[in-house]
């Protein structure tokens, strides 16, 4: 095996290597400014977020001072300074640890040139030495063609490496970008459960607050039944009272009917004695002439005396009957 072969099977040391690494140094850098200016741009405007948030938040607790008091303005005054001085040591430590990487990444640049340059020096010296040598086996020298030829086959084939390198960087940046997707919805989802679960627990809670509002008024309401329950039962018994004391009054009010129908049929009786002793008195007078006797007169004036006393006794009833009357009407309109 030649000298020119084994350096082109060592693909760590060859020239193409070196200018291919070259050439990915760049690109690094390109893309290192480009993720340095997009990560200043975010910084910027994370710090004008930032800078908002705190500003209002730092802006809250003064908003309503006037209802505190001296030592709590200045017990806030002083805490506030304490954050200030927190802040500056946080920004310091952060620009004493942004130098640190600056003058590691300075550093790793340092090397990657000194390699890039020791390679490029190989490279011309195996180059001269590749051109002028010979194949031991036929005793060709190799030409600036095939040589060519040989740097453009590693070339491609450092190419297709780099390629495949490429592809398989930004598949597992899609790897990356689809598990941080999958944590990002994980998160989203116990975060939606978690908030769910606040839901339910708030609706469980108005839940148990309505429950307590209906059991109260279940409560007033049982009381008021018990309280209309005792009112009925007090009504019925003043209803069988009425009706009792209605029952008598009709008794006695069928008595008194009685009663007067009796002395109603006596004053018929007396009546009619009374006009058959006047037509007899009549015929007897006409007959005897006996008018003016004294004991007829008598007699007529004590039948008189009696029929008024019917007359009074039958008025005091009727006006009796009238009271049992009325109250028999009050009696039936309280029971309706």
């Amino acid at each position: 095996m030649s000298y020119f072969q084994s350096f082109v099977e060592d693909r760590n040391g060859s020239p193409l290597a070196m200018e291919q690494q070259g050439q990915f140094i760049q690109e690094g850098r390109m893309e290192q400014e480009r993720l340095i200016q997009d990560n200043q741009d975010l910084q910027m405007r994370a710090s004008r977020l930032l800078s908002i948030e705190d500003v209002e938040r730092a802006l809250k607790p003064y908003r309503d001072h006037q209802g505190r008091s001296g030592a709590e303005i200045q017990i806030k005054y002083h805490q506030t300074l304490s954050d200030i001085d927190q802040t500056r040591v946080d920004i310091a430590a952060l620009q004493t640890k942004a130098e640190q990487e600056e003058m590691v990444l300075k550093t790793a640049l340092e090397e990657v040139q000194n390699q890039c340059n020791e390679l490029q020096l190989q490279f011309q010296l195996i180059r001269e030495a590749a051109s002028q040598l010979q194949v031991p086996a036929f005793g060709v020298q190799l030409t600036a063609q095939k040589v060519l030829d040989l740097e453009n086959a590693f070339k491609q084939q450092l190419e297709n490496s780099e390629t495949a390198r490429l592809n398989q960087i930004t598949a597992m940046e899609m790897l990356k970008n689809v598990e941080q997707k999958q944590k990002r919805q994980s998160e989203i989802a116990d975060k939606l459960q978690q908030i769910d679960y606040e839901q339910l627990k708030i609706a469980n809670q108005s839940l148990a607050e309505k429950i307590e509002e209906r059991s109260e008024e279940l409560l007033k309401l049982r009381r008021r039944t018990v309280s209309t329950l005792q009112i009925l039962a007090h009504v019925r018994e003043k209803k069988h009272f009425v009706e009792n004391q209605v029952g008598e009054l009709m008794r006695q009010q069928t008595g008194f009917d009685d009663s007067i129908n009796k002395l109603r049929t006596e004053l018929g009786d007396l009546k009619v004695q009374k006009n058959r002793c006047r037509q007899l008195a009549d015929q007897s007078r006409d007959q005897t002439g006996l008018s003016g006797n004294p004991v007829l007169k008598n007699d007529y004036d004590r039948r008189q005396v009696v029929v008024e006393q019917l007359h009074q006794t039958m008025a005091e009833l009727k006006e009796h009957y009238g009271r049992l009357i009325g109250q028999f009407d009050n009696l039936q309109s309280k029971m309706k």
